[in-house]
Formats: C-alpha cells, structure tokens, sequence
C-alpha cells in the first residue's frame, strides 16, 4: 500500500506533494514579487498570494489534467473495440468438439 500524499517542504521557499508515478506538485514562493507559483505536471501558474492559494490550485490543475487524461484513455478504449470488431454484441464462436 502506498503513503498517503501530503505536503513537505524541501527548502524555506519550496513545498512539495509527491504523487509517486504520476509526478509531483510543487509550490515556491518569489521573494522579488512577493507571490507564489504552482508547477504541476508540466504547467506553471504564477501570482498567488499565499502558499494555501497556490497549493489549491496544483491540486485543481492536476485533478483537470488527470480528468482530461482518463477521458482520452476512455475514448480510446472504445474506439479500439470498435475497430476491433468487439463493439458488437454477437454469439460466442463454439470450439470444436475433440
């Protein structure tokens, strides 16, 4: 069983949350403006004013992209059934008897 994901911080300007295989969140702070910004998965979002703010957001970014991500899987699956003749419902072909 895997630990359960929360946050830790890995320096005084960085928080993490790592999500094992998928990747991992992460949130810092930019002394020169004064705000925080969240990575996740590939996308950047800038100008929060707080770190509860910004780990918000990386969990709604992440929680969107895996949502899109489970439905192109599901739209795959069905369009390789279908191409592959398995969308119709049909008799199971006997087996010879020996």
């Amino acid at each position: 069983m895997h630990p359960p994901a929360s946050w830790h911080r890995t320096s005084d300007r960085h928080l993490a949350a790592d999500l094992g295989r998928v990747g991992t969140l992460m949130v810092w702070h930019d002394p020169s403006t004064g705000t925080w910004s969240a990575f996740v998965l590939g996308t950047q979002q800038t100008g929060f004013m707080t770190a509860a703010a910004a780990q918000a957001a990386a969990i709604r970014i992440a929680r969107e992209q895996l949502e899109n991500g489970l439905r192109k899987l599901a739209e795959l699956a069905v369009t390789d059934a279908t191409q592959a003749g398995l969308g119709r419902i049909s008799k199971p072909v006997p087996t010879p008897s020996r």
